[in-house]
C-alpha cells in the first residue's frame, strides 16, 4: 500500500481511494499528510484517528457494535449478560473489543474472556473449548475475513447451538 500509494502521490493525483485495513490505512496516512492529499477510506474502522486529510466513510463501534451489545443484553436478545471477546490479533478486534468492554463495563455486563488468533488462522478448536468453558452467554466476533472460516465450523463441530451461544 505504501509503495503505490507514494507512486500514485508523486505522479501527481489528487485523492486515493482504498486502503482496505487498518494497518494499510496506518501506513499511508503519514504520506498522504505530508502530500496534502485526500484518503478516502471506505471500510468499517476502529476509530480514534482523525485527519483531515482522510475522508472516513466505515462505520465505528458505537455504530455498529454497541447496537449489537445492546440488543443481546435485552428481552428480545435474550438478556445476555456473560460476553465472551474473539478476534484476530491486529488493530481492528484489539481497538474495537478495549472500546466494547469500556462499554459492558458501563453497562453492567460482564466480559467472560477474550481470545485473539493470528490473521488468517483458522484453527479455533482450543478458542471454542474455552469459549463454552466460559459460561458466556454470547460472542462478540471481531475475526477477521476467512478466519470466520475456521471460527464457524469449530463452533458447530463443538455442538454449540446459535440460540444459546449467538455470536
Amino acid at each position: 500500500f505504501v509503495k503505490k500509494a507514494r507512486q500514485l502521490l508523486d505522479d501527481g493525483v489528487a485523492c486515493l481511494f482504498g486502503c482496505w485495513t487498518s494497518a494499510s490505512r496506518k501506513a499511508v496516512l503519514p504520506l498522504v499528510e505530508e502530500a496534502r492529499r485526500l484518503l478516502f477510506y471506505s471500510v468499517s474502522y476502529e476509530g480514534n484517528e482523525s485527519s483531515k486529510y482522510v475522508v472516513y466513510g466505515g462505520m465505528v463501534p458505537n455504530q455498529q457494535i454497541f447496537p449489537a451489545l445492546d440488543w443481546l443484553a435485552s428481552p428480545a436478545g435474550g438478556d445476555r449478560r456473560k460476553v465472551f471477546l474473539v478476534g484476530s490479533d491486529y488493530v481492528f478486534p484489539r481497538t474495537a473489543n478495549y472500546i466494547a468492554k469500556q462499554y459492558l463495563e458501563d453497562k453492567s455486563l460482564k466480559v467472560v474472556g477474550e481470545a485473539y488468533l493470528p490473521l488468517g488462522d483458522r484453527d479455533f478448536t482450543a478458542t471454542v473449548e474455552r469459549i463454552v468453558d466460559s459460561g458466556a452467554d454470547c460472542v462478540l466476533n471481531t475475526v477477521n475475513g476467512s478466519s470466520n472460516l475456521g471460527l464457524f465450523p469449530a463452533l458447530a463441530a463443538a455442538k454449540v447451538d446459535p440460540a444459546k451461544l449467538p455470536v
